[in-house]
């Protein structure tokens, strides 16, 4: 069975290369496997993307400058991943609407008075800071 796709087809001529190549001694798969790291180097040095931003101002003293990364915009597949989860929570939001029970209102409305009244106790139990004003008139 042949490996057809492109990956399949790298990985078993860098195996082939580093096999043969360089540990078996066959001349042609050395140059295959010298050939391929050769190109990996120069793709390493001549990496593409965006140049550096340099800029230079003079500032005065208490001057202030802020370095803002923003980050890159999102990709297609992104774009298109994020709209798909927006319709799937849109269309579960419009399958469930609950409309709360009487029981559960009162527990809640519960739950709240009992906590309301819980952080009342902590508040008297708190140390309220003393301030000392010294004035300093001669």
């Amino acid at each position: 069975m042949l490996p057809f796709s492109k990956k399949a087809l790298k990985y078993q001529m860098r195996r082939n290369a580093t096999m043969k190549g360089l540990f078996g001694g066959n001349k042609l798969w050395l140059a295959v496997f010298l050939l391929q790291r050769a190109g990996g180097f120069k793709n390493k040095l001549t990496k593409g993307g965006e140049m550096p931003i340099e800029v230079s101002e003079d500032m005065k003293q208490g001057g202030i400058f802020a370095i803002i990364h923003n980050p890159p915009p999102p990709t297609k597949k992104q774009l298109k991943k994020e709209a798909k989860a927006i319709k799937k929570a849109n269309k579960r939001g419009d399958l469930v609407k609950v409309k709360p029970t009487k029981r559960s209102v009162r527990k809640s409305a519960r739950a709240a008075k009992k906590a309301n009244k819980r952080t009342k106790k902590v508040e008297k139990r708190l140390v309220k800071p003393t301030v000392v004003e010294i004035g300093l008139d001669r």
